[in-house]
């Protein structure tokens, strides 16, 4: 599946919310934030060839702490992928995309705690420890 990613425009936000929806589960409405620009929060889409919206995710900006100094950072969240567009490559499209904005910006490292660990030990991230809660 060929897929253009690209940050979302605020237009776009509502159908994000319900593929998120979809994929994780939520309120049948969405809180406000959800669907309108928030400051430090880089929200992307993922179009296939007829400009559907097959995926989505977000980079939260957010400073780390690396040898006594704060490093820009990307916190990648949100990611979701429609059923129909899984196992095509969106969701390897949508973290490039994600990752390259994210550097642009001047993040130097990225985070996330995903749910599912393999399409994101795909792509090259590696897990650094154990999550506990």
């Amino acid at each position: 599946m060929t897929v253009t990613v690209r940050e979302l425009t605020p237009d776009e936000l509502a159908d994000a919310w319900q593929l998120g929806r979809l994929a994780f589960g939520s309120e049948p409405q969405p809180a406000p934030h959800a669907t309108a620009p928030v400051p430090g929060l880089t929200r992307y889409g993922a179009f296939d060839e007829r400009g559907l919206l097959v995926g989505k995710a977000a980079d939260l900006h957010h400073d780390q702490w690396w040898d006594d100094r704060t490093v820009r950072a990307a916190g990648v969240g949100g990611v979701a992928v429609a059923p129909e567009a899984r196992g095509r490559g969106v969701a390897r499209a949508l973290l490039g995309g994600l990752l390259r904005g994210a550097h642009e910006r001047g993040a130097a490292v990225s985070a996330l705690f995903p749910t599912v660990t393999a399409p994101y030990r795909a792509c090259g991230c590696p897990g650094t420890g154990p999550h506990h809660t």
